[in-house]
């Protein structure tokens, strides 16, 4: 049963584009930049995934960190849903997610845990997963071609680390056969 006109976001002209998820996702970006960099929450988080030990030692409680930020990505996870059933579809229906969950795990791994590539990595993944089912439409291609590329690279980025990684390899390398 579709829902009802008044509970859909508002699009854009004829497409399923809801300027408003535009900016709720920048709303939940920035929150999530607050809490992570501006507070003490994001301290002990941070102070968490480096050395665990050490942040046993200051007292901080992994279990209740742990579950805070489960509660906190929860939530995200709930506003994004909600978003894509209230704009793209209008009801709701099985299966609807899609993988979404683990293409934003890919993101953040090929973020590397630094917030500001992460809307620019989302972009990326964004443009070649709709860029793949356009392709589709228009040659031969089959659409899990975007997926394949989008693995590809986060296979690279496991193998191989983050590009600063990689860069200081070539030109470690380089001043080893200088000498």
């Amino acid at each position: 049963m579709p829902f009802h006109e008044d509970a859909i976001l508002p699009l854009l002209g004829s497409t399923r584009f809801s300027p408003l998820s535009l900016v709720l996702a920048a709303f939940a970006f920035g929150l999530v930049v607050l809490a992570l960099r501006n507070s003490a929450w994001g301290l002990r988080l941070k102070a968490l995934g480096r050395n665990p030990r050490s942040a046993f030692l200051l007292g901080v409680s992994s279990n209740r960190e742990a579950l805070l930020a489960m509660l906190f990505c929860g939530a995200l996870a709930g506003l994004g849903g909600a978003v894509r059933v209230l704009s793209w579809f209008d009801s709701l229906r099985q299966s609807i997610s899609g993988g979404i969950g683990y293409l934003a795990l890919m993101v953040v791994i090929l973020a590397g845990f630094r917030l500001y590539l992460t809307p620019l990595v989302a972009l990326f993944f964004a443009s070649v997963l709709s860029g793949s089912i356009v392709l589709q439409l228009r040659t031969q291609l089959h659409s899990s071609l975007g997926d394949i590329l989008t693995g590809v690279m986060v296979l690279f980025v496991l193998l191989f680390g983050d590009f600063a990684r990689i860069r200081n390899l070539f030109k470690s390398r380089g001043s080893k056969e200088d000498v």
